[in-house]
């Protein structure tokens, strides 16, 4: 595996783990997300991934900015 694939492709920094997508900070918040996709999707019953994420972005100042990181990245790169 060529270094790129040992960093993360957000921030550059080494991921503890190389099979993990993002460094650990990124991995935390993309978990966190995912806890909260789970409640949203509940609350509005069809809510693909994309849209959570452009919801997520027109939020503005309360998303942190490592959600923030993540939903551009996923949007714009199309990362699974």
């Amino acid at each position: 595996m060529n270094e790129n694939g040992k960093l993360c492709p957000i921030c550059k920094v080494k991921k503890k783990n190389s099979m993990d997508k993002y460094c650990e900070k990124h991995n935390s918040a993309k978990k966190e997300m995912q806890k909260g996709y789970e409640l949203w999707l509940k609350a509005y019953r069809v809510l693909s991934w994309d849209d959570y994420l452009h919801k997520l972005l027109n939020l503005s100042d309360s998303v942190g900015i490592l959600v923030r990181d993540i939903a551009e990245y996923e949007l714009y790169f199309k990362q699974n």
